[in-house]
């Protein structure tokens, strides 16, 4: 991106285990004026409560489902962060691809071959 062009847009999905290193990362992104932090999922609001409450504070929606925050933000998002487990990667993949998103996926890919060619097909 060239220094004219606006910051590049951030989501994550998962915030807690592994999480917590992407969530870092972005933040790091953000804090120095690189990117901007737009949205992430969390389905474990109770557990995460202080980083709910930073990332709101920051401008950063919250989502209880992937799906909703890809629905919401379909075409507004430049980078979705998915650190998840691995049979929730390629179905949060396709969604992420569809809704206009390029990805960062934790390994594996997937658990299986036909997975695989899924996310492949919907990167086309």
């Amino acid at each position: 991106m060239s220094a004219n062009s606006p910051r590049p847009r951030l989501a994550v999905i998962g915030i807690s285990g592994y999480g917590k290193v992407h969530l870092q990362l972005a933040r790091e992104c953000r804090d120095r004026g690189e990117a901007d932090l737009v949205a992430a999922v969390v389905i474990n609001p109770e557990d995460e409560a202080t980083n709910v409450a930073e990332l709101r504070a920051k401008g950063c929606e919250i989502y209880a489902d992937y799906r909703e925050m890809l629905r919401r933000h379909a075409q507004g998002i430049d980078l979705c962060l998915i650190p998840t487990g691995i049979h929730w990667h390629a179905r949060m993949t396709i969604a992420a691809l569809q809704a206009g998103a390029n990805v960062l996926v934790e390994k594996p890919l997937a658990g299986g071959g036909g997975d695989v060619a899924a996310v492949r097909a919907a990167n086309q």
